[in-house]
């Protein structure tokens, strides 16, 4: 007597459930992937770029430098900003953010020592360096 094998092929809906299930699972791995490295080119942007605040620079302007613009600069006439603005590019920075008389802005001198500002002196907080 000899053995005779049956092959039971499957269905045809059975099959494409498997075909969709495997489809949908490539699916799910692929975007699996590219939320992975999405987040990992996001977090690299995160800590390689530098602090906006870190960008500010404040520049002393002594009261003996003999431009007078003093009276421009004490009470922020419209004057006061072209020549805050002129003082930052002239040093290579971007547009001024802030300026006055270095004994009314006390929170822009705190980097700076007190040596480093005579009496009377004017000082302008300038924005990041022009490229």
């Amino acid at each position: 007597m000899s053995l005779t094998y049956v092959y039971f092929a499957p269905s045809p809906a059975r099959l494409t459930f498997k075909a969709k299930r495997a489809a949908r699972e490539r699916r799910r791995q692929l975007f699996r992937l590219v939320m992975f490295a999405l987040g990992g080119v996001l977090l690299l942007c995160a800590f390689g770029l530098p602090a906006r605040a870190a960008g500010l620079r404040t520049l002393v302007i002594p009261l003996e430098d003999g431009y007078d613009f003093q009276d421009c600069l004490s009470k922020k006439r419209p004057c006061g900003f072209v020549v805050a603005d002129a003082w930052c590019e002239a040093n290579g920075l971007a547009a001024s953010k802030a300026f006055g008389r270095a004994d009314e802005m006390a929170g822009a001198l705190a980097d700076l020592r007190p040596a480093d500002i005579s009496p009377g002196s004017y000082v302008v907080t300038c924005g990041d360096a022009v490229n």
